[in-house]
């Protein structure tokens, strides 16, 4: 079972509209409701590719209520903490010329009993897991080495442990030694302090944090521009090809539930991050985040180029 850690969820608003007009009346096409957020969106792609999962989260208020009843009837295993503040909704906004949009509201702040309940329920679920996934933000009032803990716990029961956050607590986990770190090349600038537009400056970045971490692999999103990873032998990218973009939010979390399948599986980098290549860009394809269909992964990942760099 993979377990996946998914502390900030969101009740996801979708706008459509021909043509944003920034100060003026907007009238929309369609408006839609979605649970996401990296955790939920990570689990709902590995559960689309036959994986056993289990996601744990916070849920408050209304807007919590709703998102626990919709990942019910998509059938996604989940235990998680009633809070007293509410779920946040975050707003996502599509034109038509393939514009994207996004607006995060701020999370509402943890108390220490809401705290306690999570630790208590990540303890539990974590005997039974396989893998864990650290996926996203924490929220405020969460202890800023939380996910060094839950690193360090994993890694005392042998467990592998993939990163996927930057931000406050994840930049805080790193000593703990994840065996992945899956971030997107603003993070890794942002963690080293400089620009990476170069291979080579990113090569020398990766082998910089790989080696500081003892990470087993760095994986680095790029967008179109494909996934990089490193090994500590090779400096691998897998480029999809090209589509049209219909909404591209969640398809980092897709590239994660890639990575953490084939690491699961025991495949090499090269093979991961082709398959997390391919589910990121057949993310690309569907309306709501982290929903995938089938037959769009296995044709992209069939044309899914593996370089080495």
């Amino acid at each position: 079972m993979i377990l996946v850690v998914g502390h900030n969820p969101d009740w996801k608003k979708i706008y459509r509209i021909p043509h944003m007009e920034v100060g003026e009346v907007n009238r929309l096409e369609s408006a839609e409701f979605f649970p996401a957020g990296k955790g939920a969106n990570t689990a709902r792609v590995l559960l689309a590719l036959g994986q056993r999962v289990m996601l744990l989260s916070f849920f408050g208020g209304g807007n919590g209520e709703s998102f626990r009843r919709a990942i019910r009837r998509e059938g996604i295993p989940h235990h998680y903490v009633r809070t007293r503040g509410e779920t946040r909704t975050c707003l996502t906004i599509l034109e038509a010329d393939e514009t994207t949009t996004e607006l995060i509201e701020p999370a509402a702040k943890l108390d220490s009993a809401e705290v306690a309940r999570f630790e208590r329920l990540f303890r539990k679920y974590l005997s039974r897991a396989g893998l864990l996934v650290i996926a996203g933000t924490s929220l405020p009032g969460v202890p800023a080495d939380c996910y060094h803990r839950y690193i360090e716990r994993a890694r005392a029961e042998r467990i592998p442990v993939i990163l996927d956050s930057y931000r406050s607590h994840g930049q805080a986990a790193l000593d703990a030694r994840p065996d992945v770190l899956k971030i997107n090349l603003f993070e890794l600038e942002s963690l080293t302090g400089r620009q990476l537009d170069r291979m080579e400056e990113r090569k020398a970045a990766f082998r910089e944090v790989r080696d500081r971490y003892g990470l087993r692999w760095i994986v680095i999103t790029r967008g179109a521009e494909g996934v990089e990873g490193f090994d500590g032998d090779s400096y691998l990218r897998a480029v999809p090809p090209q589509i049209a973009v219909r909404n591209p939010i969640g398809s980092g979390d897709a590239v994660t539930a890639g990575i953490a399948y084939s690491l699961l599986r025991g495949d090499p980098l090269g093979s991961a991050l082709q398959r997390g290549s391919a589910l990121g860009t057949a993310n690309c394809l569907n309306l709501y985040p982290g929903r995938i269909e089938r037959s769009h992964y296995e044709r992209i990942l069939g044309q899914a180029e593996l370089q080495k760099v």
